[in-house]
């Protein structure tokens, strides 16, 4: 990606306010431990943070830094519209491992003033998971994209609701897996097995670092998506992971400064064609990687192609070179195995215990006898492999349950957006 932008104004040190009124904005900045948005007893402040005053045209017109209690004020304020935000120094410093529980993850707030109004920063740490298996969120959308998050800052939902803004999807989606923050690398990787002509079988892994999100956003997930998308259709549908159809409408078959460096690469150039034609409007406006290449949307019938030729098979029905299209190869559905709870009957407690035959998003309820729902142990957690989950003879309320019947479900879902249910009957006494 591009460099990346500056997410706060730059500092005034001792910018003063001329008195143009009464008002006043003043307020906190604590480690908001329970995350209530209030300071309590024994949260501890944030001392010596340099705070900037925004108008609303965008002018940094004053500042203040914290006491030793955490607390800023800014006098002197005509009534209107305002921005208070960390400087860039601290937003900086921080940014990585805090979140707001009070305004955005910019560190800053906006209020109108009318008279007198608190704004207060709180923050809380972030709360990371590193193991693969176990994200923090997980969406899977009716596409099959799978969208991972290793932060509770920003969730797996908001991520894929963020993609949603763009405008071209395609079969590429249910083999595409986003790991958010797992890892300081954005990056891209995908893998096809066969050979020019007879590829088939590929998936794509889509690597965004919370920093990197931070700073461009929408820009660098629909980068790294446009990586997933363009590769699928150059392998699976072109047959060509040259590229060759794609460079010849972007008008540089054959220029001497392919491969020379990074912005120069095929791959890479088709990834920011991409964000600029089909991403969102932010991921559109971002600045081209390439500045010497003309911009996507300047080069006549790119979008056109992109978008119609680049993803139908060559006419005839053979695939870049010539060959022939290869017969699609059947995705393989995720398999529950192993499904039972123990022990058996269960008294005081019961373990609910099962194996995935790959990657899947997994939800596992206990079930009265009728089908209703007494119990979620698990819903939309991403898992692989062995799986346990324990129970507590309580219902959905915390309530005991009574001696019976009833069954363990296990909703699985795979990449493929391929779903499979099991069962497992067992007794209460």
């Amino acid at each position: 990606m591009a460099a990346a932008a500056t997410a706060v104004a730059a500092v005034i040190p001792g910018a003063a306010l001329a008195a143009t009124g009464s008002g006043t904005i003043s307020g906190s900045v604590w480690d908001d431990a329970n995350r209530n948005g209030r300071p309590d007893v024994g949260e501890s402040p944030f001392a010596g943070r340099l705070l900037l005053l925004f108008d609303a045209a965008g002018s940094n017109v004053a500042s203040a830094q914290t006491d030793g209690n955490g607390r800023y004020s800014f006098s002197a304020l005509a009534d209107g519209t305002y921005r208070v935000a960390f400087s860039t120094q601290d937003w900086w410093s921080l940014r990585n491992s805090w979140v707001p529980t009070t305004g955005s993850l910019s560190f800053s707030r906006t209020v109108a003033l009318s008279g007198a109004v608190v704004a207060d920063l709180a923050l809380r740490p972030i709360v990371r998971s590193t193991d693969s298996t176990a994200p923090i969120s997980t969406y899977t959308a009716a596409s099959g994209l799978v969208v991972n998050s290793y932060n509770d800052a920003v969730s797996a939902g908001e991520l894929f609701a963020a993609l949603s803004r763009g405008s071209l999807f395609g079969p590429e989606a249910a083999t595409t897996t986003v790991y958010f923050d797992f890892g300081t690398q954005t990056d891209a990787t995908t893998s096809v097995a066969g050979s020019p002509g007879s590829y088939h079988s590929f998936s794509a892994s889509l690597w965004i670092s919370y920093l990197s999100w931070l700073d461009n956003t929408d820009a660098v997930l629909f980068h790294e998506y446009g990586h997933s998308w363009a590769i699928y259709n150059a392998d699976l549908v072109q047959q060509d992971d040259e590229l060759t159809t794609y460079l010849q409408a972007r008008g540089v078959a054959g220029d001497s400064r392919l491969y020379s460096s990074k912005a120069w690469d095929p791959r890479e150039m088709i990834a920011e064609d991409y964000r600029q034609l089909f991403g969102s409007p932010s991921a559109a406006s971002y600045p081209q990687a390439n500045t010497s290449l003309p911009r996507a949307a300047d080069v006549p019938g790119l979008k056109d192609f992109l978008q119609h030729t680049f993803t139908q098979p060559p006419a005839g029905g053979s695939q870049g070179g010539g060959s022939p299209a290869p017969t699609p190869t059947a995705q393989p559905t995720v398999a529950v195995s192993g499904l039972a709870v123990s022990p058996q009957p269960v008294s005081k407690s019961g373990t609910v215990s099962f194996t995935l035959s790959q990657h899947a998003t997994v939800t596992v309820t206990i079930r009265s006898s009728a089908g209703a729902v007494v119990r979620r142990l698990l819903t939309d957690v991403s898992a692989a492999g062995p799986v346990s989950s324990s129970w507590d003879r309580k219902d959905e309320a915390g309530r005991r349950v009574k001696a019976g019947s009833y069954s363990a479900v296990v909703t699985a879902t795979d990449v493929y957006a391929h779903v499979v249910t099991e069962s497992a009957a067992f007794r209460v006494v």
